[in-house]
Protein backbone atom coordinates (compact mmCIF):
# COMPACT_ATOMS: atom_id res chain seq x y z
CA UNK A 1 0.00 0.00 0.00
CA UNK A 2 1.04 3.26 -0.96
CA UNK A 3 1.75 6.27 1.27
CA UNK A 4 -0.82 8.28 0.11
CA UNK A 5 -3.30 5.49 0.56
CA UNK A 6 -2.41 5.01 4.10
CA UNK A 7 -2.36 9.04 4.63
CA UNK A 8 -5.82 8.58 3.15
CA UNK A 9 -7.15 5.11 5.56
CA UNK A 10 -5.53 6.73 8.67
CA UNK A 11 -7.29 10.55 7.80
CA UNK A 12 -10.72 8.13 7.69
CA UNK A 13 -9.98 6.56 10.93
CA UNK A 14 -9.21 9.77 12.46
CA UNK A 15 -12.27 11.69 10.85
CA UNK A 16 -14.43 8.90 12.30
CA UNK A 17 -13.10 9.03 15.67
CA UNK A 18 -13.21 13.08 15.96
CA UNK A 19 -17.36 12.21 14.43
CA UNK A 20 -17.40 9.76 17.47
CA UNK A 21 -16.39 12.04 20.34
CA UNK A 22 -17.83 15.36 19.06
CA UNK A 23 -20.95 13.64 18.60
CA UNK A 24 -21.47 12.21 22.14
CA UNK A 25 -20.62 15.28 23.77
CA UNK A 26 -22.56 17.46 25.48
CA UNK A 27 -21.98 20.89 27.19
CA UNK A 28 -23.03 21.45 30.64
CA UNK A 29 -26.62 23.54 31.28
CA UNK A 30 -28.16 24.47 34.13
CA UNK A 31 -31.48 22.69 35.60
CA UNK A 32 -33.65 24.85 37.31
CA UNK A 33 -36.77 23.67 38.74
CA UNK A 34 -39.50 26.40 40.25
CA UNK A 35 -41.28 24.59 43.47
CA UNK A 36 -44.10 26.56 45.40
CA UNK A 37 -44.89 24.88 48.82
CA UNK A 38 -48.60 26.06 50.36
CA UNK A 39 -49.80 24.71 53.97
CA UNK A 40 -53.24 26.52 55.09
CA UNK A 41 -55.00 26.33 58.26
CA UNK A 42 -52.60 24.51 60.11
CA UNK A 43 -52.21 25.11 64.05
CA UNK A 44 -50.70 28.55 66.09
CA UNK A 45 -49.72 26.03 68.88
CA UNK A 46 -48.34 22.65 67.94
CA UNK A 47 -47.94 19.98 65.04
CA UNK A 48 -51.80 19.58 63.08
CA UNK A 49 -54.92 21.08 61.77
CA UNK A 50 -55.95 24.37 63.54
CA UNK A 51 -59.44 23.32 65.84
CA UNK A 52 -62.07 24.91 63.86
CA UNK A 53 -65.96 24.42 65.54
CA UNK A 54 -68.36 25.80 63.23
CA UNK A 55 -71.33 23.39 64.09
CA UNK A 56 -74.50 23.37 61.65
CA UNK A 57 -76.58 24.26 64.14
CA UNK A 58 -76.25 25.30 68.26
CA UNK A 59 -76.36 22.61 70.64
CA UNK A 60 -79.85 22.04 72.61
CA UNK A 61 -80.11 21.13 76.41
CA UNK A 62 -83.39 20.32 77.57
CA UNK A 63 -86.27 18.05 77.10
CA UNK A 64 -88.42 16.48 74.20
CA UNK A 65 -91.42 14.60 73.63
CA UNK A 66 -93.66 12.94 70.61
CA UNK A 67 -96.42 12.01 72.58
CA UNK A 68 -100.08 10.19 71.25
CA UNK A 69 -103.11 8.94 72.83
CA UNK A 70 -107.18 8.44 72.69
CA UNK A 71 -109.94 8.11 74.64
CA UNK A 72 -113.72 6.30 73.76
CA UNK A 73 -114.15 3.79 71.03
CA UNK A 74 -116.52 1.98 69.35
CA UNK A 75 -118.79 -1.07 69.81
CA UNK A 76 -119.91 -3.87 66.83
CA UNK A 77 -117.89 -4.01 63.62
CA UNK A 78 -117.95 -6.13 60.78
CA UNK A 79 -121.01 -9.08 61.27
CA UNK A 80 -122.20 -12.00 59.37
CA UNK A 81 -125.55 -11.88 58.73
CA UNK A 82 -127.65 -14.59 57.19
CA UNK A 83 -129.03 -14.22 53.70
CA UNK A 84 -132.64 -13.98 53.88
CA UNK A 85 -132.53 -14.92 49.94
CA UNK A 86 -130.22 -17.61 50.28
CA UNK A 87 -133.63 -18.96 53.14
CA UNK A 88 -136.08 -18.43 50.39
CA UNK A 89 -134.05 -20.55 47.73
CA UNK A 90 -133.74 -23.53 50.09
CA UNK A 91 -137.53 -23.95 49.80
CA UNK A 92 -137.71 -24.10 46.56
CA UNK A 93 -134.12 -24.99 45.14
CA UNK A 94 -135.10 -25.81 41.67
CA UNK A 95 -137.70 -23.51 41.07
CA UNK A 96 -135.69 -19.82 42.45
CA UNK A 97 -132.75 -19.98 40.19
CA UNK A 98 -129.15 -20.08 41.40
CA UNK A 99 -128.04 -20.36 44.75
CA UNK A 100 -127.74 -16.92 46.57
CA UNK A 101 -124.64 -16.33 48.93
CA UNK A 102 -125.77 -17.86 52.67
CA UNK A 103 -124.08 -14.93 54.30
CA UNK A 104 -123.16 -11.59 53.96
CA UNK A 105 -121.22 -8.46 56.13
CA UNK A 106 -122.43 -5.89 57.80
CA UNK A 107 -120.58 -2.97 59.60
CA UNK A 108 -122.12 -2.22 63.07
CA UNK A 109 -119.92 -0.19 64.47
CA UNK A 110 -121.06 2.57 66.69
CA UNK A 111 -119.36 5.07 69.17
CA UNK A 112 -117.03 7.81 69.57
CA UNK A 113 -112.97 8.07 69.44
CA UNK A 114 -110.74 11.10 70.12
CA UNK A 115 -107.38 10.85 69.28
CA UNK A 116 -104.32 13.79 70.07
CA UNK A 117 -101.33 13.77 69.41
CA UNK A 118 -98.37 16.75 71.16
CA UNK A 119 -94.57 17.07 70.43
CA UNK A 120 -92.59 19.66 71.25
CA UNK A 121 -88.86 21.01 73.08
CA UNK A 122 -88.29 23.15 75.99
CA UNK A 123 -84.70 24.14 77.10
CA UNK A 124 -81.36 26.50 75.74
CA UNK A 125 -79.40 26.21 72.66
CA UNK A 126 -75.92 27.16 72.90
CA UNK A 127 -74.43 28.06 69.97
CA UNK A 128 -70.63 28.18 69.95
CA UNK A 129 -67.93 29.15 67.01
CA UNK A 130 -64.32 28.76 67.64
CA UNK A 131 -60.91 29.03 65.89
CA UNK A 132 -57.99 27.62 67.99
CA UNK A 133 -55.81 29.93 65.82
CA UNK A 134 -54.23 29.25 62.40
CA UNK A 135 -50.99 29.99 60.15
CA UNK A 136 -50.95 30.18 56.21
CA UNK A 137 -47.61 29.76 54.47
CA UNK A 138 -46.49 29.99 51.13
CA UNK A 139 -43.10 28.83 50.30
CA UNK A 140 -41.46 29.45 46.65
CA UNK A 141 -37.95 27.89 45.84
CA UNK A 142 -35.91 28.72 43.11
CA UNK A 143 -33.42 25.65 42.41
CA UNK A 144 -30.50 24.22 40.27
CA UNK A 145 -28.08 21.89 39.08
CA UNK A 146 -24.98 21.93 36.63
CA UNK A 147 -25.21 18.73 34.55
CA UNK A 148 -21.69 17.91 33.76
CA UNK A 149 -19.93 17.91 30.35
CA UNK A 150 -19.88 14.15 28.72
CA UNK A 151 -16.13 15.33 28.52
CA UNK A 152 -15.61 15.81 32.25
CA UNK A 153 -17.05 12.14 33.12
CA UNK A 154 -15.42 8.77 32.86
CA UNK A 155 -17.52 5.58 34.52
CA UNK A 156 -17.14 5.53 38.15
CA UNK A 157 -15.73 9.10 38.68
CA UNK A 158 -16.95 11.18 41.27
CA UNK A 159 -18.98 13.74 40.32
CA UNK A 160 -20.62 17.07 42.02
CA UNK A 161 -24.05 18.41 40.78
CA UNK A 162 -23.33 21.69 42.68
CA UNK A 163 -26.71 22.04 43.77
CA UNK A 164 -28.22 25.46 45.20
CA UNK A 165 -31.00 26.74 45.69
CA UNK A 166 -33.20 30.24 46.95
CA UNK A 167 -36.38 31.19 48.33
CA UNK A 168 -38.04 33.99 46.10
CA UNK A 169 -41.72 34.75 46.81
CA UNK A 170 -43.25 33.46 50.25
CA UNK A 171 -45.69 34.77 52.42
CA UNK A 172 -46.84 33.68 56.41
CA UNK A 173 -50.03 35.02 57.45
CA UNK A 174 -51.72 33.85 60.71
CA UNK A 175 -55.33 33.96 62.25
CA UNK A 176 -55.46 34.39 66.30
CA UNK A 177 -57.87 32.83 68.27
CA UNK A 178 -61.48 33.67 68.25
CA UNK A 179 -64.85 32.96 69.50
CA UNK A 180 -68.21 33.78 69.98
CA UNK A 181 -71.13 32.42 71.74
CA UNK A 182 -74.85 32.58 72.09
CA UNK A 183 -77.31 31.28 74.43
CA UNK A 184 -81.42 31.10 73.49
CA UNK A 185 -84.36 30.05 75.78
CA UNK A 186 -86.66 27.55 73.48
CA UNK A 187 -90.09 26.60 73.53
CA UNK A 188 -91.43 24.69 70.83
CA UNK A 189 -95.19 23.04 71.44
CA UNK A 190 -97.54 21.64 68.63
CA UNK A 191 -100.86 19.47 69.40
CA UNK A 192 -103.34 18.04 66.78
CA UNK A 193 -106.59 15.95 67.51
CA UNK A 194 -109.00 14.16 65.81
CA UNK A 195 -112.47 12.89 66.31
CA UNK A 196 -113.79 10.33 64.95
CA UNK A 197 -117.91 8.97 65.49
CA UNK A 198 -119.65 6.23 63.55
CA UNK A 199 -123.51 5.07 64.01
CA UNK A 200 -124.10 1.79 62.17
CA UNK A 201 -121.08 2.04 59.99
CA UNK A 202 -121.54 5.34 59.00
CA UNK A 203 -118.50 7.48 60.03
CA UNK A 204 -116.50 10.36 60.03
CA UNK A 205 -113.80 12.01 61.25
CA UNK A 206 -112.73 15.61 61.89
CA UNK A 207 -109.41 17.16 63.01
CA UNK A 208 -107.42 20.26 63.55
CA UNK A 209 -104.02 21.48 64.88
CA UNK A 210 -102.09 24.02 66.65
CA UNK A 211 -99.52 24.73 64.68
CA UNK A 212 -96.10 25.18 66.74
CA UNK A 213 -96.53 27.33 69.93
CA UNK A 214 -93.55 29.28 71.11
CA UNK A 215 -90.13 30.12 69.84
CA UNK A 216 -86.98 30.68 70.41
CA UNK A 217 -85.92 33.82 71.89
CA UNK A 218 -82.08 34.79 72.06
CA UNK A 219 -81.02 35.94 75.49
CA UNK A 220 -77.11 37.14 75.17
CA UNK A 221 -74.41 36.46 72.77
CA UNK A 222 -70.92 37.37 72.84
CA UNK A 223 -68.69 38.48 69.99
CA UNK A 224 -71.00 37.79 67.04
CA UNK A 225 -69.52 41.20 65.70
CA UNK A 226 -66.41 40.35 65.81
CA UNK A 227 -65.07 42.88 68.16
CA UNK A 228 -66.09 41.82 71.20
CA UNK A 229 -69.31 42.67 72.01
CA UNK A 230 -71.96 41.77 74.17
CA UNK A 231 -75.83 41.73 72.78
CA UNK A 232 -78.69 41.47 74.99
CA UNK A 233 -82.35 39.71 72.96
CA UNK A 234 -81.40 39.59 69.70
CA UNK A 235 -80.77 43.33 69.75
CA UNK A 236 -84.11 44.31 68.74
CA UNK A 237 -88.13 43.59 69.33
CA UNK A 238 -89.52 44.69 73.09
CA UNK A 239 -87.39 42.69 75.28
CA UNK A 240 -83.83 44.49 73.82
CA UNK A 241 -86.39 47.99 73.89
CA UNK A 242 -87.59 47.69 77.36
CA UNK A 243 -83.82 46.98 78.57
CA UNK A 244 -82.71 49.68 76.60
CA UNK A 245 -85.19 52.03 78.03
CA UNK A 246 -83.89 50.83 81.54
CA UNK A 247 -80.25 51.18 80.94
CA UNK A 248 -80.85 55.14 79.76
CA UNK A 249 -82.67 55.72 82.92
CA UNK A 250 -79.89 54.47 85.09
CA UNK A 251 -82.02 51.04 86.73
CA UNK A 252 -80.06 48.52 85.15
CA UNK A 253 -75.83 48.23 84.57
CA UNK A 254 -74.81 45.70 82.01
CA UNK A 255 -71.81 44.57 80.61
CA UNK A 256 -71.44 45.59 76.36
CA UNK A 257 -68.14 43.84 76.06
CA UNK A 258 -65.31 45.31 74.51
CA UNK A 259 -63.28 47.86 74.64
CA UNK A 260 -64.51 47.90 78.47
CA UNK A 261 -63.87 51.42 79.97
CA UNK A 262 -63.07 51.36 84.26
CA UNK A 263 -62.79 54.12 86.51
CA UNK A 264 -59.97 53.84 88.57
CA UNK A 265 -62.25 53.51 92.01
CA UNK A 266 -61.46 56.22 94.62
CA UNK A 267 -63.82 57.65 97.83
CA UNK A 268 -66.68 59.92 97.04
CA UNK A 269 -65.57 63.76 96.47
CA UNK A 270 -62.07 62.87 95.38
CA UNK A 271 -63.20 63.37 91.61
CA UNK A 272 -61.22 61.11 88.77
CA UNK A 273 -58.12 59.39 89.33
CA UNK A 274 -58.12 58.05 85.95
CA UNK A 275 -59.66 54.95 83.48
CA UNK A 276 -58.22 51.48 82.64
CA UNK A 277 -59.94 50.24 79.09
CA UNK A 278 -59.21 46.92 77.88
CA UNK A 279 -59.80 45.66 74.60
CA UNK A 280 -59.95 42.12 73.18
CA UNK A 281 -56.95 41.63 71.26
CA UNK A 282 -56.46 39.89 68.05
CA UNK A 283 -52.93 40.30 66.71
CA UNK A 284 -53.30 38.63 63.52
CA UNK A 285 -50.00 38.44 61.66
CA UNK A 286 -48.39 39.01 58.04
CA UNK A 287 -45.50 38.82 56.72
CA UNK A 288 -42.72 37.26 54.46
CA UNK A 289 -39.22 36.39 53.35
CA UNK A 290 -36.75 38.27 56.15
CA UNK A 291 -33.57 40.49 54.69
CA UNK A 292 -31.10 37.07 55.16
CA UNK A 293 -33.20 34.93 52.32
CA UNK A 294 -33.63 32.30 54.69
CA UNK A 295 -36.44 32.20 56.73
CA UNK A 296 -40.39 33.99 57.04
CA UNK A 297 -41.56 36.29 59.32
CA UNK A 298 -44.68 37.98 60.34
CA UNK A 299 -45.48 39.88 63.46
CA UNK A 300 -48.60 41.73 64.60
CA UNK A 301 -50.16 43.66 67.80
CA UNK A 302 -53.04 44.76 68.91
CA UNK A 303 -54.44 46.45 71.99
CA UNK A 304 -54.85 45.15 75.50
CA UNK A 305 -55.28 47.51 78.10
CA UNK A 306 -54.91 51.12 78.24
CA UNK A 307 -54.39 53.24 81.59
CA UNK A 308 -54.48 56.81 81.97
CA UNK A 309 -53.73 58.69 85.19
CA UNK A 310 -54.97 62.11 85.99
CA UNK A 311 -51.78 63.26 87.42
CA UNK A 312 -53.15 66.69 88.36
CA UNK A 313 -55.85 65.29 90.73
CA UNK A 314 -53.65 62.61 91.79
CA UNK A 315 -51.29 65.11 93.16
CA UNK A 316 -54.31 67.26 94.00
CA UNK A 317 -55.91 64.70 96.79
CA UNK A 318 -52.27 63.88 97.64
CA UNK A 319 -51.34 67.05 98.72
CA UNK A 320 -54.41 68.29 100.35
CA UNK A 321 -57.01 65.21 100.64
CA UNK A 322 -59.77 66.98 98.09
CA UNK A 323 -59.63 66.69 94.50
CA UNK A 324 -59.79 69.61 92.11
CA UNK A 325 -57.69 71.66 93.24
CA UNK A 326 -56.00 72.42 89.30
CA UNK A 327 -59.42 72.61 88.13
CA UNK A 328 -63.15 72.76 88.68
CA UNK A 329 -66.86 73.81 87.75
CA UNK A 330 -69.62 76.09 89.02
CA UNK A 331 -73.55 76.36 88.13
CA UNK A 332 -73.93 79.81 87.51
CA UNK A 333 -77.89 79.52 87.01
CA UNK A 334 -80.45 80.12 84.52
CA UNK A 335 -78.48 77.68 82.24
CA UNK A 336 -75.10 79.49 82.50
CA UNK A 337 -72.08 77.49 84.13
CA UNK A 338 -68.24 76.96 83.70
CA UNK A 339 -65.67 74.20 83.99
CA UNK A 340 -62.04 75.14 84.08
CA UNK A 341 -58.82 73.59 84.47
CA UNK A 342 -55.53 75.42 85.52
CA UNK A 343 -54.00 72.18 84.36
CA UNK A 344 -54.34 69.00 83.22
CA UNK A 345 -51.99 66.06 82.79
CA UNK A 346 -52.86 62.52 81.44
CA UNK A 347 -50.51 59.92 81.79
CA UNK A 348 -50.44 56.25 81.36
CA UNK A 349 -49.08 53.13 79.84
CA UNK A 350 -50.44 51.44 76.63
CA UNK A 351 -50.26 47.52 76.83
CA UNK A 352 -49.99 45.62 73.47
CA UNK A 353 -49.86 42.17 72.87
CA UNK A 354 -47.70 40.95 70.10
CA UNK A 355 -47.03 37.99 68.71
CA UNK A 356 -44.12 36.96 66.22
CA UNK A 357 -43.62 33.89 63.84
CA UNK A 358 -40.44 32.91 62.45
CA UNK A 359 -40.45 30.04 59.84
CA UNK A 360 -37.60 27.79 58.81
CA UNK A 361 -38.12 25.31 56.06
CA UNK A 362 -35.46 22.89 54.96
CA UNK A 363 -35.97 21.72 51.26
CA UNK A 364 -34.95 17.95 51.16
CA UNK A 365 -35.21 15.43 48.05
CA UNK A 366 -35.49 11.83 47.21
CA UNK A 367 -33.92 11.15 43.85
CA UNK A 368 -34.61 8.15 41.68
CA UNK A 369 -32.18 6.80 38.71
CA UNK A 370 -33.02 4.85 35.59
CA UNK A 371 -29.78 3.07 36.74
CA UNK A 372 -27.60 2.33 39.82
CA UNK A 373 -25.66 5.04 40.79
CA UNK A 374 -22.80 4.83 43.16
CA UNK A 375 -23.82 7.47 46.13
CA UNK A 376 -21.47 8.47 48.70
CA UNK A 377 -22.95 7.38 52.10
CA UNK A 378 -25.75 5.30 50.23
CA UNK A 379 -23.83 2.84 48.36
CA UNK A 380 -24.85 1.51 44.67
CA UNK A 381 -28.67 1.83 44.91
CA UNK A 382 -31.44 3.08 42.50
CA UNK A 383 -33.03 5.79 44.52
CA UNK A 384 -31.74 7.71 47.47
CA UNK A 385 -34.16 9.55 50.02
CA UNK A 386 -33.67 12.20 52.93
CA UNK A 387 -30.97 14.53 51.16
CA UNK A 388 -30.44 18.08 52.32
CA UNK A 389 -30.94 19.82 48.29
CA UNK A 390 -28.00 22.25 48.97
CA UNK A 391 -26.03 19.61 50.15
CA UNK A 392 -26.11 16.65 48.10
CA UNK A 393 -23.23 14.03 48.34
CA UNK A 394 -21.10 13.57 45.33
CA UNK A 395 -21.80 10.37 42.83
CA UNK A 396 -20.69 8.52 40.55
CA UNK A 397 -22.23 7.15 37.33
CA UNK A 398 -21.95 4.16 35.27
CA UNK A 399 -21.78 4.82 31.56
CA UNK A 400 -24.29 5.64 29.06
CA UNK A 401 -27.43 8.18 29.85
CA UNK A 402 -28.84 8.13 33.44
CA UNK A 403 -31.86 10.14 34.14
CA UNK A 404 -32.26 11.89 37.41
CA UNK A 405 -36.23 12.37 38.90
CA UNK A 406 -36.18 14.62 42.01
CA UNK A 407 -39.20 14.55 44.53
CA UNK A 408 -38.94 17.91 46.48
CA UNK A 409 -40.36 18.63 50.48
CA UNK A 410 -39.60 20.57 53.11
CA UNK A 411 -38.12 19.05 56.40
CA UNK A 412 -37.78 20.32 59.78
CA UNK A 413 -35.39 19.02 62.60
CA UNK A 414 -37.33 19.23 66.04
CA UNK A 415 -35.09 18.16 69.33
CA UNK A 416 -33.90 14.99 67.72
CA UNK A 417 -37.01 14.22 65.46
CA UNK A 418 -36.56 14.86 62.06
CA UNK A 419 -40.34 15.36 59.88
CA UNK A 420 -41.10 15.28 56.63
CA UNK A 421 -43.43 17.68 54.52
CA UNK A 422 -43.02 20.22 57.39
CA UNK A 423 -40.95 23.75 58.22
CA UNK A 424 -39.82 24.90 61.93
CA UNK A 425 -42.01 27.19 63.17
CA UNK A 426 -41.41 29.62 66.51
CA UNK A 427 -44.23 30.92 67.74
CA UNK A 428 -44.00 33.77 70.77
CA UNK A 429 -46.18 36.00 72.98
CA UNK A 430 -45.06 39.08 74.75
CA UNK A 431 -46.18 42.29 75.70
CA UNK A 432 -45.17 46.00 74.21
CA UNK A 433 -45.40 48.57 76.81
CA UNK A 434 -45.63 52.35 75.37
CA UNK A 435 -45.88 55.77 77.32
CA UNK A 436 -47.91 58.58 76.64
CA UNK A 437 -48.52 61.76 78.04
CA UNK A 438 -51.09 64.74 77.41
CA UNK A 439 -50.89 68.25 78.91
CA UNK A 440 -53.30 71.05 78.43
CA UNK A 441 -52.72 74.34 80.03
CA UNK A 442 -55.47 77.10 81.27
CA UNK A 443 -58.74 75.60 79.32
CA UNK A 444 -61.77 76.71 80.25
CA UNK A 445 -65.56 76.02 78.91
CA UNK A 446 -68.57 78.22 79.08
CA UNK A 447 -71.74 77.16 79.22
CA UNK A 448 -74.69 79.11 78.21
CA UNK A 449 -77.96 78.24 77.01
CA UNK A 450 -77.14 78.98 73.28
CA UNK A 451 -74.29 76.63 73.75
CA UNK A 452 -70.40 76.20 74.72
CA UNK A 453 -67.49 78.65 74.04
CA UNK A 454 -63.99 76.97 75.22
CA UNK A 455 -60.78 79.10 75.32
CA UNK A 456 -57.70 78.91 76.48
CA UNK A 457 -54.07 78.08 76.05
CA UNK A 458 -55.42 74.24 75.21
CA UNK A 459 -52.85 71.11 74.24
CA UNK A 460 -49.20 71.61 74.56
CA UNK A 461 -48.38 67.54 74.06
CA UNK A 462 -49.76 65.08 73.61
CA UNK A 463 -47.13 62.09 72.49
CA UNK A 464 -46.41 58.31 72.88
CA UNK A 465 -43.28 56.48 72.99
CA UNK A 466 -41.58 53.26 73.35
CA UNK A 467 -41.26 52.22 77.09
CA UNK A 468 -40.04 47.94 76.80
CA UNK A 469 -41.01 44.84 75.63
CA UNK A 470 -41.41 42.07 78.06
CA UNK A 471 -39.89 38.34 77.93
CA UNK A 472 -41.53 36.34 76.00
CA UNK A 473 -44.82 35.20 78.15
CA UNK A 474 -45.23 32.17 75.69
CA UNK A 475 -42.78 30.34 73.52
CA UNK A 476 -42.88 27.57 71.26
CA UNK A 477 -41.17 25.79 68.80
CA UNK A 478 -42.45 22.87 66.71
CA UNK A 479 -43.10 21.27 62.68
CA UNK A 480 -45.46 22.95 60.83
CA UNK A 481 -47.03 20.16 58.58
CA UNK A 482 -49.19 20.36 55.95
CA UNK A 483 -46.78 20.68 52.78
CA UNK A 484 -47.01 18.30 49.71
CA UNK A 485 -43.99 16.63 48.14
CA UNK A 486 -43.55 18.41 44.59
CA UNK A 487 -42.08 16.68 41.30
CA UNK A 488 -39.51 18.49 40.00
CA UNK A 489 -37.28 18.87 36.39
CA UNK A 490 -35.82 15.59 35.38
CA UNK A 491 -32.18 15.94 34.38
CA UNK A 492 -29.71 13.16 32.38
CA UNK A 493 -26.34 12.80 33.14
CA UNK A 494 -24.07 11.13 30.04
CA UNK A 495 -20.94 9.33 30.62
CA UNK A 496 -19.35 7.96 27.60
CA UNK A 497 -19.13 4.31 27.35
CA UNK A 498 -15.82 2.40 27.37
CA UNK A 499 -15.79 1.59 23.76
CA UNK A 500 -16.69 5.53 22.94
CA UNK A 501 -13.39 6.32 25.37
CA UNK A 502 -11.56 3.53 23.32
CA UNK A 503 -11.97 5.38 20.48
CA UNK A 504 -11.18 8.93 21.87
CA UNK A 505 -7.81 7.45 22.45
CA UNK A 506 -7.38 6.36 18.99
CA UNK A 507 -8.58 9.43 17.61
CA UNK A 508 -5.84 11.10 19.37
CA UNK A 509 -2.81 9.07 18.60
CA UNK A 510 -4.30 8.80 14.84
CA UNK A 511 -4.09 12.84 14.74
CA UNK A 512 -0.67 13.10 16.11
CA UNK A 513 -0.01 10.90 13.82
CA UNK A 514 -1.06 12.56 10.63
CA UNK A 515 0.63 15.43 12.10
CA UNK A 516 4.01 13.57 13.09
CA UNK A 517 3.75 12.37 8.96
CA UNK A 518 3.22 15.51 7.56
CA UNK A 519 6.05 17.41 9.60
CA UNK A 520 8.13 14.30 8.37
CA UNK A 521 6.62 14.75 4.61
Amino acid sequence: MSIKSIRKLINSIASVALLLIFSSATWAVPVESNLSFSSQDQSMWGTGTALQLEPDEPNFYGTTWNESGSVGGFVGGNTQVLNPLWVAWNICPFLCGSEPTQYFNVDTSTGLEVSANTQGRIGFELGVTADSGSVDALVNYNTQVIVPEVSDIVPGQLVSLNPTSSLTGDSLNTQFPTMSASLSVVMEVSATFAATGCLLGACDTASFGTGTLGGTQELISFNQDGEGGIEYFGGSGILSDALDAAVAVGAVDLPTGFPAELEIPVPVGLGNLGTITAYLPEPNTSGGLDSTGTQLVSQGQDDLLDISLDVDNILSVAATGVGGLFGGSADLGAGFSISYDLINVELGPQIDLVQSFEFTPTLMVDLEFTQPVDVTGFGRVTSVSGLTWDDLPTMAFSGGITSVMPTFYLGAMIGDEFTMNAGELVNQLFLDIDGNITVDLLTATFGTPFGDESIGIGNLINESFDLFSTPPLFSSTFAMAGFDPIVGTSFDVQVPEPGILFLFGIGFVLIGLVSRRRTIV
